[in-house]
C-alpha cells in the first residue's frame, strides 16, 4: 500500500503517456492510409497509367502491401506531363510496349512518424519477361522514404545494385548507384546522387563513366523546373571504338545556377555556369591532343523563359529534332540575349590560352537571318585573348599568316612574351586592339 501511495502519480502519468502514444499511433496510421489512398487516386487519374494496391498485413505499428503499376499508354502519359511535343521520346516508350512493375511495401508506424521501404520485384511483370528473354540482368532496387507528420519536409532515397541491359546492338552496364530526393516546405526538391560507374555500348563504340556524384536543387515554376543550384563531379570518362581509345577525360566538375527575373510583361531567365577539367586527351588517327587545367565560366542572361523551357526539354528528350530546336531558339532570339565568358583558361602541351568577353544581341527573328553577315549586324561585344607564343604558332595556319595578323594590329605582344588580342564588334563591324 505504501508503494502504491508513493508511486501512484508516476504510474498514472505512465498510463496517460502510454494512452497518448497509442492514440497518436492510431492517428498516424489513419493519416498514412489516407495519404496512401490519395496518392493511389492521383496515380489512377494520370492518363496512360494505372495503379492497384493490395494489403497483405495491417497492424498497429506495421503494415505490408504491394503496389502494381501499369504503363499502358506512353503517349497519354507524356501529354499529362506536358511533353506532348516530344515525339521521339514517345516513340521509344511505345516500342517497349505496356510496362508492368510490382513493388513490395513495408511501413513502420510510430507516433507522428512513418518510415516505408519498397522493394522492386524483379521476378514478376515486365522485368521478369525481359530477364527470361536474356535482355536484362536486374539487381535489387530499394526505395525508402519517411514522413514526419509534424512538418512538410519529405525524404526519399533510391538505391540499386548492378543492372545490365542487352539490346539488338546496344548494351548498358549500370554499377551500384544511390539517389536521394528531399522535398522542402516551399515545394522545392533537392537531389543528391552517387554512381559508381556506367558503360554504354553501341556497335563497336562504347562510353564509360566512373565516379559520378552531385547535388541539384529544383524549384517548380509554371511549366518548367528551374535550377537554383547544381554541382556535379566526374572522376573519369572515356570513349572507345573497338580497342582504340578516342577520348579520355579525368577530374571534371560543373557548377551552375538558373534564376528568374521580370522585365515588364516578360519573364526572363539568367544562367550562370562554371566548369573545370583536370585533363582531356583526344586520340586521332594521325595525332594525339592533350589539354590540361581547363576552366571555363559562362553566363547567359535575358533569355525568354518559354524559350528556355523548350530548349531544356529538347535537350533531354529529343536532341535530334531540328524543328523543335529552331522553334526554341526563335523564342530566345525574339527577346535578345546577353552572353558573357568569364575568365577562362586552357593549358595545352604548347602553352596556356586565356579568354574572356561578352556578346549582346538585339531582339530578332530567326527568319530574318540571311547569312553570317546579317547575324553579325545584330551583335555587339568584345573578346580578349592571351596566348603563349608557342601555342599561338600552333593554332595559326602558318607562320606567315601569324606575322600578317601581328602587322595588321590584330595580335600584339605583351611584356611577358604572350600574344594579346582584344576584338570588338559593333553593328557587324570588327576591330582589334582599339
Amino acid at each position: 500500500m505504501r508503494f502504491i501511495k508513493h508511486y501512484w502519480p508516476f504510474m498514472a502519468g505512465s498510463l496517460v503517456l502510454l494512452a497518448l502514444l497509442l492514440l497518436t499511433t492510431l492517428l498516424t496510421s489513419a493519416h498514412y492510409e489516407q495519404s496512401r489512398e490519395h496518392q493511389l487516386q492521383r496515380l489512377n487519374q494520370t492518363p496512360g497509367l494505372g495503379a492497384t494496391w493490395f494489403t497483405y498485413e495491417e497492424g498497429l505499428f506495421h503494415q505490408r502491401g504491394e503496389l502494381h503499376l501499369n504503363l499502358v499508354d506512353p503517349a497519354q502519359l507524356l501529354r499529362a506531363l506536358g511533353l506532348a511535343t516530344q515525339a521521339g521520346l514517345g516513340q521509344r516508350l511505345a516500342q517497349m510496349g505496356p510496362l508492368e512493375l510490382y513493388l513490395q511495401v513495408d511501413t513502420l508506424l510510430l507516433p507522428g512518424y512513418s518510415r516505408s521501404e519498397a522493394r522492386l520485384l524483379t521476378d514478376r511483370g515486365s522485368l521478369a519477361l525481359l530477364q527470361e528473354s536474356g535482355q536484362l540482368q536486374a539487381g535489387s532496387l530499394l526505395l525508402q522514404w519517411q514522413t514526419p507528420f509534424w512538418q512538410e519536409d519529405q525524404r526519399l532515397q533510391l538505391s540499386a545494385e548492378g543492372w545490365q541491359w542487352q539490346g539488338a546492338s546496344e548494351q548498358l552496364y549500370l554499377n551500384p548507384w544511390t539517389l536521394t530526393l528531399t522535398r522542402t516546405e516551399r515545394g522545392d526538391w533537392q537531389a543528391a546522387w552517387q554512381l559508381a560507374g556506367l558503360q554504354l555500348s553501341h556497335g563497336d563504340r562504347s562510353l564509360a563513366l566512373r565516379g559520378l556524384t552531385g547535388q541539384l536543387q529544383l524549384m517548380p515554376a509554371d511549366d518548367v523546373w528551374l535550377i537554383p543550384q547544381l554541382q556535379a563531379q566526374l572522376q573519369e570518362a572515356s570513349v572507345q571504338q573497338g580497342e582504340k581509345p578516342q577520348l579520355l577525360l579525368t577530374g571534371a566538375a560543373l557548377r551552375g545556377a538558373v534564376h528568374e527575373s521580370k522585365n515588364g510583361l516578360l519573364t526572363l531567365v539568367d544562367m550562370q555556369w562554371r566548369g573545370t577539367i583536370d585533363q582531356l586527351t583526344l586520340h586521332q588517327p594521325s595525332q594525339r591532343h592533350e589539354l590540361q587545367d581547363l576552366a571555363m565560366g559562362l553566363s547567359l542572361g535575358g533569355i525568354d523563359r518559354q524559350g528556355y523551357s523548350a530548349l531544356f526539354w529538347s535537350a533531354i528528350t529529343d536532341f535530334s529534332d531540328s524543328k523543335a530546336w529552331h522553334a526554341a531558339l526563335n523564342r530566345v532570339t525574339r527577346s535578345g540575349f546577353h552572353l558573357r565568358l568569364s575568365p577562362s583558361q586552357l593549358r595545352m602541351q604548347q602553352g596556356l590560352l586565356r579568354a574572356e568577353g561578352e556578346i549582346t544581341s538585339r531582339p530578332f527573328d530567326m527568319a530574318q537571318l540571311a547569312g553570317l553577315a546579317s547575324l553579325r549586324s545584330l551583335l555587339q561585344g568584345n573578346l580578349t585573348l592571351h596566348a603563349d607564343p608557342q601555342l599561338a604558332r600552333q593554332l595559326s595556319p602558318s607562320a606567315e599568316q601569324l606575322s600578317e595578323l601581328q602587322q595588321a594590329g590584330y595580335i600584339a605582344p605583351t611584356e611577358h612574351g604572350e600574344l594579346h588580342s582584344q576584338l570588338r564588334m559593333v553593328n557587324g563591324k570588327l576591330s582589334a586592339n582599339g
